[in-house]
């Protein structure tokens, strides 16, 4: 089992890597986004009638 695992990483190492940096890459690229949106604190919209 253990045999077939490590073919099977190393006949598709560069696969592996590529999709590991994609997954981290976006999860860096949510979390900062998440966090700059925290930052900021805006004022609701508020909407007002006049008559």
């Amino acid at each position: 089992m253990l045999s077939k695992f490590k073919f099977f990483v190393k006949k598709y190492q560069k696969e592996i890597l590529i999709f590991i940096i994609i997954v981290l890459i976006s999860l860096f690229s949510f979390s900062i986004g998440f966090i700059v949106s925290k930052e900021q604190s805006k004022m609701p919209i508020q909407f007002e009638e006049n008559f």
